[in-house]
């Protein structure tokens, strides 16, 4: 931690209580203040004198936000991340049952904070001084972290492999190629000659280039954006996916058995009940998706087949952010008191509007 701040008042205190509370393995501590005692201060001292990594869960963005600038002033070469909700706009799909009404999903995606969400899964795998600043966004669906971390591409000079290879990694990891187009935007790469260059998903301030000569990596350089001049030459670097969510295209068709599997359940299950046109409806909305996950990896109503994807049995858990800290992480969660009803109140508001969707065929 670097600060000409000195603890004063009840720190000192607080922060020693805190610190021999978590070195004796304590499940649960309080740590009480009104506003302006400096509660953020005082957390950063436990988290500097721990030498553990954190997640610190906020209930609103904004306060995330101002936790997650404070922390990353005070931490400047620690891995601090952002992780909240991607979503400018967000309208959940539901079906209104007594107007007969379905409310298709939409919503209008935030690239820079994406791109935040990818970096903090991309350092929690692979680094351990790693501070997480979070809203209830963390509690929510994830990929499964052993398979997100065999999509990463490490490129190093002298590494044998070919342009074709490469391209093909990033394909899978869901970056478009822009074939020769001059310019490339955020989680896209182009292709020409014995170069490729690449603008990563998860990062901004640079574009990555990789240059080939028969098939063997000969240089590795960090590209400024705007200018195209070199900022730095480097002799490896590992490349991240663009995305989150992946599927292995090795489990495609075993994903699409699984999902016509219960399809054919469901629809019997509706025929039984004489709900005709429930079965329709289902019948043709996820051959619809089966279609689209099979030619382009991917539909809009992807969360809907998580559990098939992620392989997981009826019941087990779904992967969070959770499921990416290590397994000395110490939680840190602000104004509890309105924050763990917060959590009660969504899940229990999000099941009873997928309960709708699936009881009416949606």
């Amino acid at each position: 931690m670097v600060t000409n701040f000195v603890p004063s008042g009840d720190q000192p205190k607080a922060i020693k209580e805190l610190v021999d509370g978590i070195n004796n393995n304590k499940k649960h501590q309080v740590l009480l203040g009104v506003t302006g005692s400096g509660k953020t201060f005082t957390l950063a001292n436990v988290i500097n004198e721990t030498n553990r990594p954190a997640l610190v869960i906020s209930h609103n963005k904004t306060l995330a936000s101002q936790i997650y600038q404070e922390l990353k002033e005070l931490f400047p070469h620690n891995k601090v991340e952002y992780f909240i909700s991607y979503f400018d706009y967000y309208r959940p799909e539901a079906y209104k049952p007594a107007e007969d009404l379905y409310i298709e999903k939409s919503s209008i995606t935030n690239k820079e904070i994406e791109a935040m969400r990818i970096s903090t899964l991309n350092s929690l795998i692979s680094r351990h001084d790693t501070i997480v600043v979070a809203s209830v966004a963390s509690i929510y669906g994830a990929f499964n972290p052993e398979e997100y971390k065999k999509h990463f591409l490490k490129i190093e000079v002298g590494k044998k492999i070919t342009k074709k290879e490469i391209r093909s990694s990033l394909t899978k990891m869901h970056y478009n190629n822009k074939g020769y187009f001059p310019e490339i935007e955020q989680g896209e790469f182009k292709s020409v000659g014995d170069t490729i260059t690449i603008s990563p998903g998860y990062k901004f301030d640079y574009l990555i280039r990789i240059e080939l000569f028969d098939d063997e990596i000969s240089a590795v350089k960090f590209i400024d954006p705007i200018t195209k001049e070199v900022i730095e030459s480097i002799d490896e670097i590992v490349i991240y996916p663009c995305t989150s969510f992946l599927i292995n295209q090795n489990y495609v068709e075993r994903i699409c058995e699984d999902i016509e599997e219960e399809l054919k359940e469901r629809i019997e299950f509706f025929k039984n009940n004489n709900k005709l046109v429930e079965a329709q409806r289902i019948e043709s909305r996820v051959f619809a998706d089966i279609d689209s996950i099979k030619e382009f990896g991917y539909t809009s109503g992807m969360e809907n087949y998580a559990r098939y994807i992620d392989g997981r049995e009826v019941g087990q858990k779904p992967y969070t952010l959770f499921d990416y800290l290590h397994k000395d992480t110490i939680l840190y969660i602000d104004e509890s008191h309105l924050m763990l009803p917060q959590i009660k109140g969504m899940y229990e508001g999000d099941r009873s509007r997928k309960e709708k969707l699936v009881d009416y065929g949606w």
